[in-house]
């Protein structure tokens, strides 16, 4: 997982990508004699353009910033934790209490300057100060952070913490001798990561041309230097996203599932499918006292045909989810929450459920026909149990007063990585992560279940802490914290001339590995 991932879902607010509107200039397209030193690449809607390591971010801004910053750790598209700027997987001590990083001897910013340990420590500092406007601050709350020497840096947790690498590992690390000047309050913001001049990835930031696209150039201090010269993310709607497959105005682009087989049949493209580490959901606002009641909850999922939606809308490319937590925890003994619109009709009997009041269901039309059709679906079905669902589309800004002022009712997005490691589920699932002092959109809590995960997470036999986390998702599960939709499988289209091409890291936030990439004529 290159780059941030942070809120490690918002990463959770638009989270799992994919979706796109018309590519514009800038860049070279596939035909082009100068298509060896550049590459067109789609984007599934418009970057907010705050590349900030510790803002809540957008997808696409995610997605941009995995070219560009290192963490600690990543995640490899086989959803395991592997070291980037460290040289190794950290020293772990037995009671999983200290963590001790040894950074990359090779690390260097774009400007020359040597990568130390002295940036992770103001890296993780400055992420940890709620003044800074952080959106980490209640991840890192109670540890403690040093760097003894330029190549050592350590983590403390005053409890054992077995899930604390993937929840902090993922971080970007920021240049200090570049940025230990701005003010501390509402550091995350900064003017200055709207046009970020240091990078310690594959590309440099170069400009964001609005509405056109991003472009990133190859960082000639990283240790490997990039085949490809300069990369254009441009943001397009899917169905210009497949035409310009074909024209080859884009080299590389996410396709939703129901355009495969037709994409297939353009002549030099290859299509690639694999597991993505998030979901789709609808995360209603619980601060709204109508939504507290679990059989509310339920019902909707009972009222919504989530297998006929990964059926028509993913053409079967896909899975329903029934918790946040992973597959590999979250088994089949849960309950499936069947498409029954009666036993959904009776538990809002029971609820005393006011069907005269409406729901709005915001989310961003027309990046992601998935979810435009599962927002479809949500206004027919549900309407029929007696749940009057209006529909709300948005852009990509309308989430930020939302999230700050809990000024939505449901909001529907993807997301997130919760197979690696359990214990992601907790910043957006925790009484003590609402935002803006973590991930948790819709303000859900409940309390027996963040002792559970806390149990789990300190319990140092393995078998023991597996044990811990079904019985959290079988609570989970009973005790809807959010609307699970599906787990949609990710497709990729690339010119066929794109070599080492091997998708994105779990969360579907960042690109794996952009340095190999190598484009052959």
């Amino acid at each position: 997982m290159r780059s941030t991932k942070r809120s490690v879902g918002l990463l959770v607010a638009s989270l799992l990508a994919c979706g796109s509107l018309v590519a514009c200039g800038g860049g070279s397209s596939a035909g082009d004699s100068e298509a060896k030193d550049s590459l067109n690449v789609w984007l599934y809607q418009k970057p907010d353009g705050t590349l900030s390591p510790i803002s809540p971010a957008s997808g696409p801004d995610g997605m941009v910033m995995s070219l560009m910053y290192e963490s600690l750790l990543a995640s490899n598209p086989q959803q395991e934790l592997v070291p980037e700027l460290a040289a190794a997987m950290p020293e772990i001590s037995a009671d999983a209490k200290t963590f001790t990083f040894k950074i990359r001897p090779d690390a260097k910013w774009s400007d020359g300057e040597p990568l130390t340990s002295k940036d992770v420590l103001f890296s993780y500092e400055m992420a940890a100060t709620p003044e800074s406007g952080s959106v980490m601050v209640a991840t890192l709350e109670g540890l403690t952070f040093s760097a003894p020497d330029d190549e050592t840096f350590v983590v403390e947790s005053k409890t054992s913490n077995f899930g604390l690498l993937l929840q902090i590992g993922l971080m970007g690390i920021m240049p200090e001798h570049e940025l230990s000047d701005l003010p501390v309050k509402e550091f995350a913001t900064n003017e200055y990561f709207t046009a970020p001049k240091l990078a310690s990835g594959p590309y440099k930031f170069v400009e964001n041309k609005v509405d056109q696209y991003v472009k990133v150039t190859a960082n000639p201090e990283y240790h490997k230097q990039p085949a490809i010269k300069d990369i254009f993310l441009k943001p397009v709607t899917a169905d210009v996203a497949v035409a310009q497959l074909g024209t080859g105005e884009i080299d590389l682009a996410s396709v939703v599932a129901t355009d495969v087989e037709s994409v297939k049949s353009l002549e030099g493209i290859e299509v690639t499918t694999g597991e993505t580490g998030g979901f789709v959901r609808a995360s209603w606002n619980i601060d709204q006292e109508r939504f507290k009641d679990p059989r509310v909850r339920q019902a909707f999922l009972y009222g919504l045909d989530r297998e006929a939606i990964v059926e028509s809308a993913l053409a079967g490319q896909g899975t329903v989810r029934n918790s946040t937590f992973g597959p590999n925890v979250a088994g089949d003994d849960l309950e499936q929450y069947p498409y029954d619109p009666e036993k959904a009709k009776a538990l809002l009997k029971e609820a005393g459920w006011d069907s005269s009041k409406p729901v709005e269901l915001s989310w961003i039309a027309g990046t992601n026909p998935d979810r435009d059709a599962a927002a479809t679906a949500m206004e027919a079905q549900l309407n029929e149990v007696g749940i009057k669902i209006e529909l709300n589309q948005v852009q990509a800004s309308f989430f930020e007063d939302a999230y700050e002022n809990q000024a939505f009712d449901m909001v529907l997005y993807g997301g997130g990585t919760y197979t690696t490691e359990s214990w992601n589920v907790f910043p957006i699932n925790s009484c003590e992560t609402w935002i803006p002092n973590g991930a948790n959109i819709g303000h859900y809590c409940n309390k027996e279940l963040d002792k559970l995960m806390k149990e789990a997470n300190a319990t140092v036999d393995e078998a023991a802490r597996l044990d811990l986390y079904k019985q959290a998702a079988a609570m989970e599960n009973k005790d809807p914290s959010m609307m699970w939709i599906y787990n949609p499988d990710g497709v990729w289209a690339a010119n066929s001339k794109l070599k080492n091409f091997e998708g994105l890291d779990p969360s579907g936030l960042g690109f794996w590995k952009a340095e190999d990439w190598t484009f052959e004529e």
